[in-house]
C-alpha cells in the first residue's frame, strides 16, 4: 500500500481499457505530485 487504500476498483477487477489507464494514471500523479510537494517543502527548509 504505497498510496494508501485504493478507491473505485480492486485488483482483481481491474479493467486495462485507456479510459481505465488514464483514470489510474492521473490518479498516481495527483497522488505523487501532492507527496513530491510536500518532500520539496521539507528539503526547502532543510536545506535553507
Amino acid at each position: 500500500e504505497f498510496f494508501g487504500r485504493p478507491r473505485g476498483f480492486n485488483a482483481d477487477r481491474f479493467d486495462f481499457t485507456p479510459r481505465s489507464v488514464t483514470w489510474a494514471q492521473n490518479a498516481f500523479l495527483k497522488r505523487f505530485s501532492a507527496i513530491e510537494t510536500s518532500r520539496h517543502q521539507v528539503s526547502a527548509t532543510a536545506i535553507g
